[in-house]
């Protein structure tokens, strides 16, 4: 059993080329790799500068990382409505689309569960038949071998699954040019190479100092990614690793970690799972197992607790600073929500642990607080 569970990868096999295409890997798209799904979708908004109204209508529950770049390229922005099961609410996205008249609307289906609601893919086909431009960010359903609809570009993380030092997706239906790229900073490549070797260290030493050290150079690394002046290209090691990733390992380990902790999970009363369960055969490929808790008080606290065990869970993501979301809805998810680890580095015994301390945790918590 691994020491730590969560928090950043570290091993990346070069050893067999990747055999496996994603749908967009065809002669019908144009892809286009840069540093970050920030960096991506900043080469979005500079492919659309010449639109006259530069409008965006946007989900509530997203990423800060997802708004910034538009933002910074000058566009309004509103949101429309996500439900506590991750579904968007089409009767608030059609809504939206009739008082806030946008000129781009993103979609995005969540922790690898395909939206496919009949009534969201119709909304959308009338709103490009109206001369609408529609993105997809594919980062949470990267895996998932499908999108949600015919749209004009789609934007994803590389980071998110696999163990890459940085990268990031623009799939376009049309070919883009952009007036300057830069090169990849080699630092980066450099800087993860030690990242992951010593975090690959501490798991045979478990020495607290070498601890320090990984986290020192995966936070130098991520300071390194998001700078997002300019356009910089995927670097190279990246790209290797993605060209030699095993697709179908990490589809179908993530699928078998989700269902074993989704069953170990699932009579936990003090948790809420929302997300279906899947069988090996389904096309979902899932990011995490996300569960929410009855407030975000206890959310925290279990937490806390759960990474003094070394098993690490992320929020997400924070509620959004900077911008207005004011739907109960979406806010609730911000509030509640917790992300287990599911991913390719782990096997049965991990999914115990975590299930177990769980357990542990919320039995605690309901006699009394926690310390």
């Amino acid at each position: 059993m691994l020491p730590e569970i969560g928090s950043n990868f570290w091993e990346y096999d070069l050893s067999h080329p990747r055999t496996h295409k994603f749908w967009w890997e065809s002669n019908s798209y144009h892809s286009y790799f840069f540093k970050s799904g920030r960096n991506a979708t900043k080469a979005i908004g500079i492919s659309l500068q010449k639109c006259e109204e530069k409008k965006i209508l946007l989900p509530a529950y997203l990423c800060e990382t997802e708004v910034d770049p538009w933002k910074d390229l000058g566009w309004s922005i509103c949101f429309y409505q996500v439900n506590r099961d991750f579904t968007i609410c089409v009767s608030d996205l059609k809504k939206q689309i009739v008082k806030f008249q946008p000129t781009v609307v993103l979609v995005q289906s969540y922790f690898g569960f395909l939206q496919d609601s009949q009534g969201l893919k119709e909304i959308l086909e009338l709103f490009r038949e109206a001369n609408g431009i529609v993105i997809e960010d594919i980062t949470q359903s990267l895996f998932t071998d499908k999108s949600i609809c015919y749209a004009d570009f789609y934007v994803a993380s590389l980071r998110k699954f696999l163990a890459i030092p940085d990268g990031g997706v623009l799939i376009s239906l049309k070919e883009l040019k952009f007036a300057s790229t830069a090169e990849s900073n080699p630092d980066i490549d450099q800087m993860a190479k030690k990242a992951f070797s010593r975090k690959k260290e501490y798991f045979y030493t478990l020495d607290p100092s070498t601890k320090l050290d990984f986290r020192k150079l995966y936070q130098a690394l991520n300071e390194l990614i998001v700078v997002n002046e300019n356009l910089s290209l995927i670097s190279p090691l990246s790209k290797e690793i993605v060209a030699h990733m095993d697709f179908d390992e990490i589809c179908s380990t993530r699928k078998q970690n989700y269902s074993i902790l989704y069953q170990n999970l699932m009579n936990l009363d003090q948790i809420n799972i929302v997300t279906p369960e899947i069988e090996y055969k389904d096309e979902q490929v899932p990011l995490y197992l996300p569960v929410y808790f009855k407030s975000s008080e206890i959310r925290n606290q279990i937490r806390g607790e759960m990474a003094k065990r070394d098993i690490y869970c992320p929020i997400i993501w924070p509620r959004l600073s900077s911008t207005e979301v004011d739907n109960v809805e979406s806010l609730y998810i911000f509030d509640h929500i917790l992300c287990l680890p599911i991913d390719q580095r782990y096997e049965s015994e991990e999914m115990s642990r975590i299930s177990e301390t769980l357990f542990y945790l919320c039995k605690k918590i309901n006699g009394s607080a926690l310390s």
